[in-house]
This record gives structure tokens, sequence and C-alpha cells, in this order.
């Protein structure tokens, strides 16, 4: 299946990649067959949270071509120690973590919960130490220990996606991220974001690039 949009896979980063984004084969995938990227996680599918997460896409900026005198539209900055080695770790970081959670719900068709609290792969990537709390839900669910088990597998197998993001980007409105203000940004989204965004998207393992090969 050839993509009219495979010249965004790349084996690295180009120059002119103004932020990064890590994320999941689910996201990719409508991406390279649809040309359009919906801001897309497990969260996206839950409750009170889905209008906040589809409405802001974070991303991690590229200091190097940003320059150090960036600002954002609500006039804050970036702080100093955010170079390029640091903002490719964190997105690498949120490739992995996305990546296991869209497969997860795709797999399991259902985000996690233990007890009382939400458990989420987001603040935990090591779905070893995760395997027994998933099983007892996975059988309320209706699935069977061999298929959980089967399917915890290949989720932590996942190490997802970085994508590119070219200058275009600035046209949105551009704030501070919640969770670590002066690290990553929050580019406002009304709607899905169309290729013309983009400009590379990166695989970060094996499965990753496997996957890839049907597009190009």
């Amino acid at each position: 299946m050839h993509s009219n949009y495979s010249h965004l896979i790349k084996d690295k980063l180009p120059k002119d990649a103004f932020f990064f984004h890590g994320t999941g084969g689910s996201s990719v995938k409508e991406l390279l067959e649809k040309g359009t990227f919906r801001n897309k996680n497990f969260l996206n599918e839950m409750s009170k949270l889905s209008n906040i997460f589809k409405k802001e896409l974070y991303l991690m900026p590229n200091m190097s071509v940003l320059g150090e005198n960036f600002t954002l539209s609500d006039n804050s900055t970036i702080n100093d120690y955010v170079d390029y080695e640091y903002a490719y770790e964190e997105a690498e970081r949120y490739a992995e973590t996305f990546g296991q959670s869209q497969k997860f719900y795709e797999l399991f068709g259902y985000s996690p919960e233990s007890g009382e609290d939400n458990f989420d792969l987001h603040n935990s990537t090591d779905l070893n130490l995760i395997r027994e709390e998933i099983l007892p839900e996975a059988k309320m669910h209706g699935i069977n220990e061999t298929n959980a088990r089967k399917y915890i597998n290949e989720v932590s197998k996942q190490k997802g996606y970085i994508l590119g993001l070219n200058k275009k980007i600035l046209e949105l409105k551009l704030i501070k991220g919640v969770d670590v203000p002066g690290e990553e940004i929050a580019a406002i989204i009304e709607n899905n974001l169309d290729h013309t965004y983009f400009n590379a998207i990166i695989p970060m393992g094996q499965v990753e690039r496997e996957f890839l090969k049907q597009y190009q």
C-alpha cells in the first residue's frame, strides 16, 4: 500500500524540524493513509479529559532552529537547558509512551484501570511492573489470560514514532505546557492537522520500521 505521504518517512529528523512530537502507530497510520493527524492517545477515548487533549498538541522545541529569543503566543519563554538533545530524548520518551498506549487500546479495547485508581502508560511504560494488574482487568473485559499475555507482549515492543513539525506550526497559537512549563509546548488545534505541518516520521524501533515498509 503506497502512501502519497511516504516522503515523510525518514531515518532522522531534518534540520528544519521546528518541533518534535512523540506518538504511536494509530496516529501515524492515519497520517500516512489520510494525510491528517488527529491528536490521539488512549486518553482521547476517555471521559472528561477527551476535549482537552484533542485541542492541545504537546511538542518539544528545537531551539537550534527557533533561536534563543523565541517566545510563545502567551509571551512565555523556553528554559535555557532545553537543548536539542534534551528535547529529542523527551520526545522519544513520549513516543514510547503513546506508542504503547495506542497499541494497548487497539488490542484490549479499553484503557487500563486498577481498583479505584487509574494507572496509565503515560506514567509507566514498563509493562512488566503492571502485568499482574492488567490480567484481572482483561478478564473482566472478556479477554482470557493467554490472549492478554500475548497482547501485553505486543504492547511492550512498541517504541513509537517521533514526528518533525515544520515552520507552518508557528501559525498556530503556542502556549506553555501544563506538565512542565518552560519545556513542553502546547499547540492549540481546533481541528485535525493536515500533512503540510509535518516534515518527518521517524520510527523509533524495529516494529515501527517494519510497519512503515508497507507505505514505501
